[in-house]
């Protein structure tokens, strides 16, 4: 039940526990897909996504101090995915305040657990003109999300215009269920 990592080799070294067989999962890579610079309507359906070191799915990043790579991407639908045992999320989308990129990422029907902090992170929309996202979290189940963050790592957070988050099941996690800013989401009929 014991493990070690050497820092100079990189080694893993493990003892497992010697009650019950139990099966080990060890992420080598960063994230799954990278979505910067795609094309627009890009899908992922009935996919099993497992054990990634960052994100899953990831459009644009935060480069801190207000400074954004923008995601291009457009109309990207997520649906009856399993996504388990990401280091950081499962989906990110990320944009600046007044971007109006990333526009209409649809997340439907998905089974998500074991990320290491925010599980759905979706921003978009123009905040200066009210322009709408079109991004939608719906009938999606995320459980133990912010296992690695303690606070403010929430199940989804949304920012930015025009956002709907709908018919979710949020539990199990460090943080909070739903986290957000901007204008004009919906959020209803989740639990």
């Amino acid at each position: 039940g014991e493990y070690w990592i050497d820092p100079q080799t990189a080694m893993l070294y493990l003892r497992p526990p010697t009650v019950g067989a139990q099966d080990f999962v060890l992420s080598v890579g960063s994230g799954i897909f990278e979505l910067q610079g795609a094309s627009n309507s890009v899908s992922f359906h009935s996919l099993t996504l497992i054990a990634a070191r960052e994100t899953a799915i990831r459009c644009g990043a935060s480069l801190g101090a207000g400074a954004f790579r923008d995601c291009q991407a457009r109309n990207v639908v997520v649906s009856n995915c399993t996504i388990w045992g990401m280091g950081d999320g499962a989906i990110a989308v990320a944009v600046s305040p007044n971007a109006g990129a990333g526009l209409g990422w649809q997340v439907h029907g998905c089974n998500i657990s074991s990320t290491g902090t925010i599980a759905i992170g979706l921003h978009g929309g123009d905040a200066s003109t009210l322009q709408s996202s079109g991004h939608v979290v719906a009938n999606t189940t995320v459980k133990h999300y912010g296992r690695l963050s303690y606070g403010f790592t929430p199940a989804i957070e949304i920012s930015g215009v025009g956002t709907r988050v709908i018919n979710n099941e949020l539990s199990h996690g460090n943080g909070q269920a739903l986290m957000w800013s901007g204008n004009n989401h919906m959020i209803e009929a989740n639990v």
